[in-house]
């Protein structure tokens, strides 16, 4: 036996609809929307704080018949002009844990009163008053009788305000002041799409995010958010796509979208605060990205017609665009992934490249121990056509730092490498000699630099010599005799830098430090002492000798400056007027000592310096 059967709601439902909604700060917002939808010019808000009352007053059309306001999924509102209504709005003021009762007063469509509390929802009946309105007055007031620990401040009437386009004013105990909408913020770009108007707004600052603005409601949805980063892998200018839409809470970027009803898109009910996360919000959000991106390739596309071949970051101020948002997007910090991401579509290759300058190595004392810090600068450039693109990270290194603009691409090939006369030492740790350094297509380099922190192989697979492989980790390959090598030392500070950066990473020593400095002569004369150990061991005692009594000589000088300083302080102070003392006399002899200290340390290192035949 077959039977038909229908689909019912419970009494019991009535009961629990309160608890659909987000309390009194969404039931504020539905009196407000049904304001709006009554299509009022004016609200009023009266806060009788003494009383406990808090009354709500529209000029729209009233109701015609109260029944609506108690039959769940019944609206009064006309389904051509309101898009989704759910009918449950009032229910959402029936709540015992913010008000104790309310009142309706209508008039125009209909002139009624009528009391509720929450027991309504019992299934109770209801007396409903006739008013008079023989003034002709329109409009609907609602009276909620609050329970005195519901508090209301302003600025949840402000945030249940929205954006409706209505004038709202509060009363208080503060005074009669009209309640003025928030601003989201003054867009940048502003685009008509065939799913509704989006605005961008261009920070200087990383507090940025999404909104979407249904029926002048701003909803923070993280349906919308997903759907545009899900959007951004089938746009067709996806770098760019990535950049504006992935991790928008947070980045640079606030985007507004205010929906058209007429793309599908639809609010959850009942108090829409997020976007059903369906086809139709998928395709919107293909429409907003595709549109944006489109729109930021063509008019960087433009602008960069008239770019030369080559530009520096600090180029990009003058040469971005006569668009002001373009041009913030490429010259503004917080941006610079956005204009990562326009150079990269249009085929440019950045190629950055850190140069470093004597005395810019420092030790850092913190709390896990010191650190070594070498404040290098890059030389940041973008290439619409580079030269030379590589694979090797050491190559490139290299290469800029010879002035030779080249850009690493992984996976791309490496010029041919000719080592000839390649020497390697144990004892020279950090420094190989060769004969000459040739790459295809550049001719001879004077030397190969690699960095601690890649692969200890790549210098190996570069220039092709198993003997670099299994752990030996060169910080230079150098072209030369040892003395051409020792001078390099002294004269070029990458090279100086590549071997305190591979000494730090691996066994750093603590000679080099002289506090919160590093001290170069002992840096500079230990590298030297490698080389000279491992390709001229035959002077190598003479030349230590030499730097040992370089030291000394140091320490003399610095003793010779303080008997200089005491002497001045002493000739100028009240100590002459004493003739007991003979500090005077005393200095004066000391200082002729250490003259003769120095003059005989100058001496024998001369002849060191020319024993080992090595003039720097």
């Amino acid at each position: 036996m077959n039977r038909t059967i229908y689909a019912k709601a419970s009494q019991n439902i009535l009961k629990e609809i309160p608890r659909f909604f987000g309390g009194f700060s969404s039931a504020l917002s539905e009196i407000m929307q049904n304001a709006y939808r009554a299509g009022a010019q004016n609200v009023t808000v009266i806060h009788d704080e003494e009383n406990h009352i808090l009354t709500i007053s529209d000029d729209g059309t009233g109701l015609d018949d109260p029944q609506k306001v108690l039959t769940a999924g019944e609206s009064s509102w006309n389904n051509k002009k309101i898009v989704d209504p759910a009918g449950l709005g009032a229910f959402a003021i029936l709540s015992d844990e913010f008000i104790e009762g309310v009142e309706y007063q209508s008039l125009g469509a209909g002139n009624w009163s009528m009391k509720l509390t929450s027991e309504v929802l019992e299934g109770g009946p209801i007396e409903v008053t006739d008013m008079d309105n023989s003034e002709g007055r329109t409009g609907m007031t609602i009276i909620l009788q609050l329970n005195k620990n519901q508090e209301v401040q302003e600025s949840m009437i402000q945030n249940a305000r929205e954006l409706y386009p209505f004038k709202l004013t509060m009363q208080d105990r503060n005074g009669s002041r009209e309640i003025l909408a928030k601003k989201l913020w003054e867009p940048t770009i502003v685009l008509k799409t065939t799913v509704g108007t989006v605005e961008v707004k261009l920070r200087t600052g990383h507090d940025g995010g999404a909104a979407v603005i249904w029926e002048y409601r701003a909803i923070g949805s993280k349906a919308f958010t997903n759907a545009l980063a899900k959007a951004v892998n089938k746009s067709t200018h996806p770098l760019i796509a990535a950049s504006l839409f992935n991790n928008i809470n947070g980045s640079a970027r606030s985007f507004s979208w205010i929906v058209d009803p007429a793309s599908g898109v639809r609010p959850k009910l009942p108090d829409r605060n997020e976007l059903v996360d369906d086809r139709s919000l998928g395709k919107a959000a293909e429409v907003i990205v595709n549109m944006l991106t489109n729109v930021v390739f063509t008019e960087a596309q433009e602008a960069s017609q008239k770019w030369p071949d080559k530009i520096s970051a600090d180029e990009l101020k003058v040469l971005a665009s006569k668009t002001e948002w373009l041009n913030t997007m490429m010259t503004v910090e917080c941006h610079k992934d956005v204009r990562e991401a326009i150079l990269k579509e249009l085929g440019w290759k950045r190629i950055q490249y850190s140069c470093t300058d004597d005395f810019d190595t420092a030790i850092e004392n913190g709390d896990n121990g010191d650190s070594l810090v070498i404040n290098e600068y890059e030389l940041d450039s973008y290439h619409k056509k580079p030269k030379f693109i590589v694979g090797s990270e050491s190559l490139a290194h290299t290469l800029n730092n010879l002035g030779h603009p080249t850009f690493v691409e992984k996976g791309a090939p490496n010029p041919k490498v000719t080592v000839t006369g390649l020497r390697l030492s144990g004892v020279s740790k950090w420094i190989a000699l060769a004969d000459k350094i040739e790459i295809e297509g550049w001719g001879p380099i004077p030397f190969l630099l690699t960095r601690a922190e890649w692969d200890i192989d790549d210098l190996a697979n570069v220039i092709g010599n198993q003997a670099l492989e299994g752990g030996k980790r060169l910080a230079v390959v150098f072209a030369g005799t040892p003395a051409e090598c020792v001078r390099a030392v002294h004269e070029i500070a990458d090279i100086r830098n590549q071997v305190i950066l591979n000494q730090y990473v691996t066994n750093w020593d603590r000679s080099w430090e002289d506090g919160e400095e590093v001290n170069w002569t002992k840096v500079e004369n230990d590298i030297e002492l490698q080389v000279i150990k491992a390709f001229v061991p035959e002077i190598a005692d003479k030349r230590a000798y030499m730097h040992r009594l370089g030291e000394y000589k140091d320490a003399v000088d610095e003793a010779l400056m303080s008997i200089n300083s005491l002497t001045y302080q002493i000739t100028y102070g009240d100590i002459l007027s004493d003739p007991e003392l003979t500090v005077r006399q005393e200095l004066d002899h000391l200082q002729n000592i250490v003259s003769i200290i120095t003059g005989r340390l100058n001496t024998k290192m001369g002849k060191l310096q020319s024993e080992t035949d090595l003039s720097l």
